[in-house]
């Protein structure tokens, strides 16, 4: 990852955190390409190095039950967004202003997710603590 920043920008120093936070901001400094190249690195990141998926029963009994009362489910994954999480960018794929912000739940498990949800307004609730 480290790579990709010094591209654009030579002063990086990889001691920095490098947060989501601090990507979403690169993002903003530097654009489309940027964006691109970080995209793609995660993407043949997981392409190398994960296969398959594991099924967390206590998640799919939630989405179930969210289902079951008929509440609006959608998936949000940084690679189908236009910037990167914790950016507020993401929620307006999925917001509409008939909704009050109280009837959104973020459910994540990393910190980006909760800056996510704190940026937006919005509750959080991580896949550890269920």
């Amino acid at each position: 990852m480290a790579t990709i920043i010094k591209k654009y920008d030579s002063n990086f120093n990889e001691a920095k955190s490098l947060r989501s936070h601090s990507i979403a901001k690169f993002i903003d400094k530097y654009g489309k390409a940027f964006r691109d190249d970080y995209v793609n690195f995660g993407l043949n990141l997981e392409q190398k190095n994960y296969s398959g998926y594991e099924i967390i029963n206590k998640t799919m009994a939630l989405l179930k039950t969210m289902h079951q009362q008929n509440k609006n489910l959608y998936l949000l994954t940084s690679n189908s967004a236009e910037n990167v999480k914790p950016s507020p960018s993401p929620f307006k794929l999925i917001y509409t202003e008939d909704n009050n912000r109280n009837q959104y739940l973020m459910i994540g498990d990393s910190i980006s997710d909760r800056g996510f949800a704190e940026n937006i307004g919005i509750d959080y609730l991580d896949v550890a603590d269920f």
